[in-house]
């Protein structure tokens, strides 16, 4: 539980309200974003902050398409709907020959989920934390703050895919194969085939060991899902990189194989899909941490944690607070909305003539802002929609201790489907507007030989 000095009320939150109700709110809140990516209420008064939050997000991206694309191209791609269902009739074609990557994902996902609700699925705090939620708000005020959560967290399941142990067990043993492989001089008697391994494969490797391991560890010692934390600073300096790192390694690999889901091309095996992922890995790290912000700057303030005076400088002690007690994470997370061009430009960075993270990023906006906006915009509403359908029909169960992680898994399972889908189509539109204008070299990888339907205007 966080230490009371960041949680504690300084002023009253209204007239008869109950501060132990407060702390186990927050308590609750972090347990379930640091456990399950699921934001959570913290207040006990109902509100519409993340509300308000997304609405300032999907502005400040509108008014960034109207900049940089100029407002007239912008607002015509925007209410270009023909447009928009022929980009995402290609996205379906993409997301449809991408079966093995649904297939893995949701079989970790709920494999995940079942094998922890065996072991956890009847403690009585679990009831109780149901209990408090629904104490200080109705299941209709709940649903429409869960939704708006979904909302701001469209891509939680694709960046960050390092919280699946079985995922990050099986790439880094692939990995871990890929670089043994090459040990020893290239071209040696016994191996004159043998390639180099891939830049960054024994980094790559490492860090998902050594986050599998933290994971593992974590949740071995907090079953309620508080990361470990106080090992001699060690933490601090090495966990948020190892899971960035992860979670980029797998981002990646869900990007390359997006890319080859096209009708003419062969499908690699598992292992050389992972190991061409590796040349997308570091665009797919920064396109993670800016897709999950409010993950990666939670779980480094808890890890700062034990090395803070309890009398810690004022502003010190308002950061953290604001952080794990008031709106910064929703705020930190709405940001990423904005920042979405980046993940669809990560898919297509330094592949077949594309250039850098930035400059693809640009020339993506540049040509496609509105459209940009218009796919954001109907991606965040449609992962509302179908969280507030799982919650909905969930929690309107008799209450059981396994209900609130159940209506958690089930809105996870709906939204995966959905973020893929809008990352499907992000890529299509990534893909189709930055093509080189020069031929492309007869081996060259990962390029579309036909267009699905032209949507650049």
């Amino acid at each position: 539980m966080p230490p009371l000095w960041l949680i504690a009320q300084t002023t009253p939150l209204t007239p008869g309200s109950d501060p132990a109700t407060a702390t186990r709110l927050v308590d609750i809140a972090l347990k379930r974003w640091f456990s399950g990516l699921t934001l959570s209420p913290h207040s006990p008064i109902p509100n519409l902050h993340a509300w308000t939050a997304w609405a300032t997000a999907i502005a400040a991206l509108a008014i960034l398409a109207l900049i940089v694309q100029k407002p007239a191209p912008a607002i015509a791609q925007f209410l270009d709907i023909p447009g928009h269902l022929r980009l995402v009739a290609a996205s379906l074609g993409r997301f449809r020959r991408a079966g093995r990557l649904v297939a893995a994902l949701c079989g970790a996902i709920v494999f995940s989920w079942t094998s922890w609700q065996a072991l956890h699925h009847d403690e009585p705090r679990r009831l109780e934390d149901l209990a408090i939620l629904l104490k200080s708000r109705s299941l209709s005020e709940l649903t429409q703050e869960q939704a708006a959560h979904a909302a701001l967290t469209p891509f939680r399941d694709l960046a960050g895919l390092a919280d699946l142990s079985i995922l990050l067990l099986i790439a880094s043993l692939a990995l871990f194969r890929l670089s043994a492989e090459s040990w020893g001089p290239a071209g040696s008697s016994e191996h004159p085939d043998r390639p180099p391994a891939p830049a960054g494969t024994v980094f790559a490797w490492g860090a998902a060991w050594i986050y599998l391991i933290y994971r593992t560890a974590s949740v071995a010692l907090h079953p309620d899902g508080w990361p470990l934390n106080g090992l001699l600073g060690i933490d601090l300096a090495l966990i948020p990189l190892v899971m960035l790192a992860s979670d980029g390694l797998l981002l990646a690999w869900v990007l390359h194989e997006l890319r080859l889901a096209v009708s003419d091309a062969p499908t690699p095996p598992w292992t050389e899909s992972i190991a061409a992922a590796l040349r997308g890995w570091l665009p797919a790290t920064l396109a993670a941490a800016a897709a999950l912000p409010a993950r990666t700057a939670a779980l480094t303030a808890w890890l700062a944690l034990p090395y803070i005076p309890s009398p810690a400088p004022a502003p010190l002690r308002l950061l953290f607070r604001e952080l794990f007690r008031g709106d910064l994470l929703i705020w930190l997370q709405a940001a990423s909305l904005a920042l979405t061009p980046l993940l669809a430009a990560a898919a297509w960075t330094r592949h077949a003539g594309r250039p850098g993270l930035l400059a693809l990023t640009l020339i993506l906006l540049q040509s496609q802002a509105g459209r940009l906006v218009a796919i954001i915009l109907g991606g965040t509403v449609a992962s509302a929609g179908l969280s507030a359908l799982a919650y909905w029909t969930i929690l309107s169960l008799p209450p059981q201790p396994w209900l609130l992680a159940a209506a958690d898994a089930y809105a996870h399972f709906a939204t995966l489907p959905a973020a893929l889908l809008l990352l499907a189509t992000l890529v299509e539109l990534a893909g189709q507007a930055t093509r080189p204008a020069t031929p492309h070299p007869p081996n060259a990888d990962l390029t579309p030989k036909h267009d699905h339907m032209s949507i650049a205007r």
